[in-house]
């Protein structure tokens, strides 16, 4: 694989020595969602929800615990899909302006986003710790800064699969704007994100 494992040995690394001594010593940051700032959700996910209920977010917000193992998951299953699919807009593909659902052979990013979260789901991820999330990159041109990126919610922080990076980074090591983040509670309103950062 590509540099996904580059980085990833010294994220595990890093985390391994700092395990070594009280969790308490790890320092990890979480996206400070807002609560109350509630946000509309892109109306391509609320068009793919209503066609599949049982995929999108219900219960309680999750954090999966942080393994080896989990870690060569989102290693794996992000290269995977960044290799397999190649990206295309929704209007070049289907003359629309966006339209969600899982990629065959092409495909942009919001569905790069749901087949990961497909797979990690079936290797028995916590549905509720794989958010989807609408970032701005601040140096696209203005008509094409909104992107999608999936957030893998541990014990060790927020880490963020994207279809434009094959590196695994926590969130705030990302070059994004952070808009807003799915709702596990209603597909119809998601949480908004604070500018500054939670500490946990």
């Amino acid at each position: 694989m590509r540099g996904g494992h580059q980085l990833g040995g010294a994220i595990l690394g890093g985390f391994m020595l700092l395990l070594g001594g009280s969790c308490a010593q790890v320092p990890t940051f979480s996206l400070a969602l807002d609560p109350m700032g509630a946000k509309l959700p892109p109306h391509g996910y609320v068009a793919f929800c209503a066609g599949h209920r049982s995929l999108c977010q219900t219960g309680k917000e999750q954090t999966a615990v942080f393994t080896r193992e989990r870690w060569d998951e989102l290693v794996a299953v992000n290269n995977l899909y960044n290799a397999a699919i190649r990206p295309e807009t929704d209007e070049q593909r289907l003359g629309v302006l966006e339209h969600w659902d899982f990629p065959t052979t092409v495909g942009d990013c919001e569905d790069y986003v749901l087949a990961k979260k497909a797979h990690l789901t079936a290797l028995g991820w916590p549905k509720n710790a794989l958010l989807i999330a609408v970032v701005d990159i601040p140096t696209a041109p203005i008509l094409s800064r909104r992107h999608a990126v999936l957030l893998a919610l541990t014990d060790l922080g927020y880490f963020v699969l994207d279809n434009r990076h094959d590196e695994i980074r926590r969130w705030n090591e990302t070059e994004y704007t952070w808009v807003a983040v799915e709702s596990t509670s209603h597909p119809n309103s998601w949480q908004g994100v604070t500018r500054s950062l939670a500490s946990r």
